[in-house]
């Protein structure tokens, strides 16, 4: 499967990030690039700011926010489901 090309509007590393979390969440690979372009929305939203991070490293910071749109994707999609099988 292709992934998305976001070359200029995130950084790779960003990128990269994301589909590992993905991969650790329970994504299939037919489901990465889904994944990709809901979790790429939440962390282009995402401004840091370090004199607030406490310590945090960007990085850090971005974990649990890409995870908790992976969950809500994954509950969303687990609900469709069972809504379909009613």
């Amino acid at each position: 499967m292709e992934m998305p090309n976001y070359d200029g509007l995130i950084e790779k590393w960003k990128i990269n990030l994301i589909i590992s979390r993905a991969k650790r969440c329970g994504f299939k690979p037919h489901e990465l690039p889904d994944a990709l372009q809901e979790a790429v929305l939440v962390v282009i939203e995402f401004e840091y700011d370090p004199d607030h991070a406490e310590g945090a490293t960007e990085r850090t910071a971005l974990v649990p926010i890409i995870d908790n749109r992976l969950r809500k994707m994954k509950r969303a999609d687990k609900r469709y489901r069972m809504h379909v099988e009613r």
